[in-house]
């Protein structure tokens, strides 16, 4: 016999297809007479089972998608974001699981949600503008995390940055070297990172009395180009000796757009980025920043959908701590 199905196989060995699935799939609850005969069958007939059969017969594709619900190219270019995907891909391979990436600001992807192709979702750094997609995925009842804080929604199993923390720390910092008027390069107004990231940097300056300029904050994109056109302004107010960033690429645009203007970074002006990326300690100076682990981060959320996959005791967040790494881009001012 030629081809042989897995219904032929259960039809040989008088048991149902699901029996055999569980034997194909490792399951234990199978006597061990069963498994003797459907695996003696399986021999005799050289099977190498279908992935996308066994999918249907178990109701598990062994598949997870990780949704990165923006442009590729706003992600990709990130290695803040490059460094997570890598950290899923890492951890999820360890429990014998396949990735799929999923690129799209629409809800594409709820469709093969619906048709069972996918065991899990991990989504990328949502924003309030997918709340929606997020309250549908929910309403599906599948194993779902995101790598952010989902504002308004109680319920999300969730690994988040102390970005109100990394930020406090950033502008203490700057604070304690005598720098008063501080612009801060925030990330996209959408992202409840940069509503966490623009508290803590509000709260710094209240502790030390100094009032709030909202003209000293403006969002960008994360983007090197973003940072350079917003530091382009910034640095032409009267007085503003310090600016931090909330990405460590706008932080080199930063210092692009200072170089331009024919200012010295750090003595003419003090320089915080935020991520901590690879490159950030062989910029020219070397990058004072905000350290948080983007591997790890991946490597946790994925972890932490397995364990909901395989209903597994699970926190419902993790928050993971950040760190100020001092380098040579702040001078005490001065």
């Amino acid at each position: 016999m030629e081809n042989i199905t897995i219904s032929q196989i259960a039809e040989l060995a008088g048991v149902s297809k699901t029996t055999v699935s569980r034997v194909l799939n490792k399951k234990p609850d199978v006597s061990a007479e069963t498994r003797d005969k459907i695996e003696g069958i399986i021999q005799q007939y050289n099977f190498s089972p279908n992935a996308f059969a066994s999918a249907i017969l178990t109701k598990k594709s062994d598949t997870i998608a990780l949704v990165i619900p923006y442009d590729e190219t706003y992600v990709l270019f990130n290695p803040y974001y490059s460094d997570m995907i890598r950290g899923v891909s890492n951890e999820i391979k360890k429990h014998g699981y396949y990735l799929l990436l999923v690129y799209s600001d629409t809800t594409d992807y709820i469709a093969a949600i619906r048709q069972k192709r996918v065991d899990g979702i991990i989504m990328l750094s949502p924003g309030r503008s997918h709340k929606g997609i997020i309250e549908e995925i929910l309403r599906l009842n599948v194993p779902f995390v995101s790598t952010s804080r989902t504002p308004g929604i109680a319920r999300v199993h969730s690994i988040v940055t102390d970005d109100y923390k990394g930020a406090q720390l950033a502008v203490d910092h700057l604070l304690s070297l005598g720098h008063k008027k501080i612009g801060f390069i925030n990330g996209p107004a959408i992202l409840a990172s940069s509503t966490e990231r623009l508290r803590g940097y509000k709260q710094a300056l209240g502790k030390k009395k100094i009032a709030f300029d909202a003209s000293l904050v403006i969002n960008g994109d994360t983007s090197i180009q973003s940072g350079y056109e917003i530091a382009k302004g910034l640095l032409k107010k009267r007085g503003l000796t310090a600016i931090f960033t909330a990405s460590d690429l706008m932080a080199i645009g930063t210092i692009s757009a200072a170089h331009e203007l024919g200012l010295r970074i750090p003595d003419d002006l003090s320089l915080v980025g935020f991520d901590d990326m690879p490159f950030s300690a062989f910029l020219s100076p070397p990058l004072t920043t905000v350290r948080q682990h983007a591997f790890k981060k991946g490597c946790l959320a994925a972890r932490m959908l397995v364990s909901i996959i395989e209903e597994l005791p699970v926190e419902q967040r993790i928050e993971m701590p950040v760190e100020l790494v001092v380098r040579q881009s702040t001078k005490k001012r001065g």
